[in-house]
């Protein structure tokens, strides 16, 4: 078997495209607000933070495929709020199934309670 590390991150780019374009604009803007506001408050985050204000702030915004987040923490280490640890949590959401989720470290942290609107 042949190891293709240039294939599988095209593919990965290309899968995590698609789910973006898959996303409404409204959904996609309401979890990066989610996002940032956790990063805000959070020297340290996992994803199931911004899921969580994105329940309590935005209750009946839905979207398909919750795959939405990769992208969106893509988007979120590019833009500087956060880069990844290389540690890893256990996710609590009952969506995760309890699997690993890489902590992230706020590059905007200010520890002021920010509420999503």
């Amino acid at each position: 078997m042949t190891d293709n590390l240039d294939g599988a991150r095209q593919g990965r780019d290309d899968g995590m495209d698609r789910v973006e374009r898959g996303a409404s604009e409204d959904f996609k803007d309401a979890l990066s607000e989610c996002i940032r506001a956790a990063l805000l408050t959070r020297s340290e985050f996992i994803t199931d933070d911004a899921w969580n204000l994105m329940r309590e702030g935005f209750p009946d915004l839905h979207t398909r495929d919750n795959r939405v987040m990769g992208p969106l923490m893509r988007w979120a280490v590019v833009d500087g709020w956060c880069a990844p640890t290389g540690r890893y949590r256990t996710g609590r959401r009952n969506a995760g199934h309890a699997t690993p989720q890489p902590i992230y470290q706020s590059l905007i942290y200010t520890g002021e309670v920010h509420l999503v609107i």
